[in-house]
């Protein structure tokens, strides 16, 4: 409920008409859980960094990245690289809206045990975009997760590799703060 509250407080305090025409090829992406902590997310392994290229004035190519070698708990490597293409449809000058799916794979290795995770979802999703000003824009991402995990223990008697499957929701936590150029 903040998150609501707060995108729409900043909404108010901007002109949402300054944007005349939407002509960027390229946007930057900052997850804004990463930047804003008091708003809690339980998928703090989706990447925080994410690239949009326009392939044309309607479709877009997404990339997206997070690189963590040194965890709170212990020293390891975790990894994510997102690809994906989203379909994108103006509304009016101020809003957008757009869909689409990403790719996400996921690769945990920790110094402390011997097991690693490697984790690849599918992730389709729906967007709204709201522009504040020409090169700046909010937009929020509720996402289908639909996970498949392989466990690997090569110091485990049985079952040295476990498969499993997950499909969840995103909650209000997937709001994102764009630099258009």
């Amino acid at each position: 409920m903040r998150a609501i509250v707060v995108i729409i407080f900043i909404a108010f305090c901007f002109n949402l008409n300054a944007q005349e025409e939407r002509k960027y090829k390229r946007k930057v992406s900052v997850d804004g859980t990463y930047l804003l902590s008091f708003f809690k997310t339980a998928e703090a392994r989706l990447t925080p960094f994410n690239i949009k290229l326009s392939l044309n004035d309607k479709y877009n190519f997404r990339t997206g990245f997070n690189i963590n070698t040194s965890t709170s708990s212990n020293k390891g490597f975790e990894g994510d690289l997102k690809i994906g293409i989203d379909i994108s449809y103006p509304y009016s000058k101020k809003w957008n809206y757009y869909y689409g799916a990403d790719v996400n794979g996921a690769y945990f290795n920790y110094n402390d045990r011997d097991n690693s995770t490697m984790i690849l979802s599918f992730m389709p999703f729906l967007g709204f975009e709201v522009f504040l000003s020409k090169e700046f824009s909010l937009s929020y991402e509720p996402k289908l997760i639909i996970n498949h995990y392989k466990y690997s223990d090569p110091s485990a008697l049985i079952n040295k590799e476990s498969y499993a499957e997950e499909i969840k929701l995103t909650g209000l936590s997937q709001f994102f703060l764009n630099f258009n150029f």
